[in-house]
């Protein structure tokens, strides 16, 4: 809308007389800033101390000029009605024809991008085969009538000759699988959850426990046992990738003294004759460390690993056939806890 047709708006909308069937009518108006509107001044007849500036019904009203006219006191939003305030107003339907305009325009152009995407959908569609129907199944041969057991006797085929028979179809035969090949990977893989071995041999037993189980689920157990002397390039890649396994589970301590070593049954046995023979002697000082074990610091971490190292004493002296009741093993546990538990 240019300069001139807002002009000629705003002289159109400037009120010529005033309307004395509005509701404002021979009241006090004010001129909203803010929301460019006008205002009346309104008393509610059933609560006279209810009163307030209320929005007139038109946007120029025909009666903002009476006089006296409101006086804009303290709200931020007021001030006296003046006739270049139409021309605000005029601005004001402009920019909300406008909008309306832009809306209505964007609503048309979506719903258009809609069906025309949809119409696109469906051209891209393959046309509709039209329905198949297979032909019927062959009719069933009949059944032939049984033979005379006598008849066959002399006109029957001769029996077969298995030498002669012919080979059996290579597609029906089934073969067996081959067999799946351990990688070396897989073998170190699995090991790398197995704990290291203390350099006092002390989890000696969950160690072993471990390692046992952890070549079984790989399936090279058996050369922890023994040697397998099978000549196959395969079995000797998976002793070699078990004993690199084992070692690197070895305190430097001990690795030391076992570097020579060639075979994972040759490092196993060795380790048992250090750490798993019972004499006297070491089962007397299993169960003084037993009752003599303290833990001093009462953190949560601390107070975990001084219970797993009375359990493996427990399981020590259970292998060793000492039996260790549920009581005296309280009494243990009690007695070697900080005094805050």
């Amino acid at each position: 809308m240019s300069g001139s047709s807002i002009q000629d708006t705003a002289a159109s909308s400037e009120p010529s007389a005033q309307s004395s069937s509005s509701v404002c009518a021979n009241v006090s108006h004010l001129f909203d800033f803010d929301d460019i509107r006008d205002r009346h001044w309104t008393v509610d007849p059933t609560n006279p101390n209810s009163y307030d500036w209320q929005t007139c019904a038109q946007y120029v009203c025909p009666n903002r000029n009476h006089i006296p006219l409101g006086e804009p006191g303290r709200a931020s939003w007021a001030c006296t009605p003046d006739p270049a305030q139409i021309n605000l107003v005029a601005k004001r339907n402009e920019i909300l024809s406008k909008r309306a305009e832009r809306r209505k325009a964007k609503k048309a152009a979506a719903s258009a991008s809609f069906f025309s995407d949809t119409e696109e959908r469906e051209s891209r569609k393959p046309p509709a085969q039209p329905p198949t129907h297979s032909p019927p199944p062959p009719p069933l041969a009949p059944t032939p009538a049984p033979e005379d057991p006598q008849l066959s006797d002399s006109t029957g085929d001769p029996p077969s000759d298995p030498d002669n028979d012919p080979p059996p179809d290579p597609l029906t035969t089934t073969a067996p699988l081959p067999k799946k090949r351990r990688n070396m990977a897989d073998i170190v893989r699995a090991f790398q959850a197995v704990p290291s071995l203390k350099d006092d041999g002390s989890n000696y037993r969950i160690w072993v426990e471990r390692v046992t189980f952890t070549a079984l689920g790989c399936g090279v157990k058996a050369l922890l046992s023994g040697p397998e002397s099978t000549g196959d390039a395969d079995k000797e890649r998976e002793r070699d990738a078990l004993l690199a396994c084992l070692m690197g589970k070895l305190p430097d301590s001990i690795f030391i003294t076992m570097k020579s070593l060639t075979e994972p049954h040759t490092v196993m046995a060795n380790l048992y004759s250090r750490f798993g023979q019972h004499t006297a002697i070491t089962e007397a000082h299993t169960e003084e460390r037993l009752f003599s074990l303290k833990c001093t610091n009462a953190s949560a971490k601390s107070m975990l690993a001084h219970l797993d190292e009375l359990l493996t004493l427990k399981d020590q002296l259970s292998a060793a056939g000492i039996t260790i009741d549920d009581r005296t093993f309280s009494n243990a546990i009690i007695s070697s806890v900080p005094s805050a538990y």
